[in-house]
C-alpha cells in the first residue's frame, strides 16, 4: 500500500526534493554519453549500419538508433569510453561493467542517497536512467 502523498516511483528514503535533484544529474548523464562518439569519422573502427533483431530490452522500449553512422552492440572496449565520458562530466565515481547475455554495459551513477543506472545495449546512447536505492548491483 502507497502512503498518501507520496510517490509510488521514489526510492525508499528520497525525498521529492532529492528525486528532483536526481533527475538534473540524470540529465547530466545521458548528454555525457550521447556526446560519445562511437562511430563518428574518426573512431578507428567503424560501425556498421545495425541490421540485426533488435536487443532485448529491459526496463522501457529499445534505443533508438539515431546515429548518423550506424550502430553496433556493445563489445568490451566500450566500457572504459563509456566510463571515460562520464568521468570527464564530472562522474568520477561512476560505476561501468559490461553484463553477458545479452552483451550491455550497465552504468550506476551515485545520486544523492541513490544510484542513476542506466544500459546501453548499442552505441546508440539510452534514451534515460531510472533512480533505485545503492545496492549489490552498483553504486
Amino acid at each position: 500500500m502507497t502512503c498518501p502523498g507520496r510517490s509510488p516511483y521514489l526510492p525508499g528514503g528520497v525525498t521529492p526534493e532529492q528525486y528532483a535533484a536526481a533527475k538534473v544529474r540524470s540529465e547530466q548523464v545521458l548528454r555525457a554519453l550521447a556526446g560519445i562518439g562511437f562511430c563518428g569519422p574518426a573512431d578507428p573502427v567503424p560501425c556498421p549500419s545495425y541490421t540485426g533483431p533488435p536487443p532485448a530490452c529491459h526496463p522501457g522500449p529499445c534505443p533508438q538508433r539515431t546515429s548518423p553512422y550506424g550502430v553496433r552492440r556493445v563489445v568490451p572496449g566500450d566500457v572504459a569510453v563509456v566510463r571515460a565520458a562520464l568521468g570527464r562530466a564530472g562522474f568520477p565515481d561512476a560505476e561501468v561493467r559490461l553484463i553477458d547475455n545479452p552483451p550491455m554495459i550497465r552504468y550506476a551513477v551515485p545520486a544523492g542517497p541513490g544510484c542513476l543506472t542506466g544500459l546501453m545495449f548499442t552505441t546508440d546512447p539510452p534514451a534515460g536512467n531510472w533512480l533505485s536505492e545503492p545496492g549489490a548491483g552498483g553504486c
